[in-house]
């Protein structure tokens, strides 16, 4: 029982998709990087808010994100089209090109994770102390 080959536009369609996932998620993290940590990292200044190294750290990458998104959004754009078709469609087996967009979902999910919880924790350190 082997299994039928897949049809050339079904493949294509399935790169496709990924293509669309992975992209929106990279538009998504640039305005993170770029808009809400620079708005929050303005909350917390406002109120003097000592921040966990975890937050300084998401803090730095944003500011050097924000400087240089105009170099660093297309090279991530461009690694991931490159990689997610080249993997998909240079080889018989689509396996190259769906760890390698594995791959990058995960380290995408990972730093929207990371992310939220460097933000959480002083928001809610700051909402307990204006409760006071």
């Amino acid at each position: 029982m082997n299994p039928e080959p897949t049809p050339s536009s079904s493949r294509w369609n399935r790169t496709a998709i990924w293509l669309a996932v992975l992209l929106v998620l990279h538009v998504v993290f640039a305005v993170v990087m770029v808009v809400v940590i620079p708005r929050q990292k303005k909350t917390f200044d406002e109120y003097n808010l000592q921040l966990p190294w975890l937050s300084k750290t998401v803090i730095d990458l944003a500011a050097v994100y924000t400087r240089f998104w105009w170099l660093i959004l297309p090279v991530q754009l461009s690694v991931t089209v490159v990689g997610v078709i080249f993997g998909r469609h240079a080889f018989r087996r689509p396996t190259p090109g769906t760890v390698f967009a594995l791959i990058v979902l995960i380290v995408l999910l990972m730093t929207f994770f990371v992310t939220a919880v460097a933000f959480d924790l002083p928001q809610l350190k700051l909402a307990e102390g204006l409760a006071k």
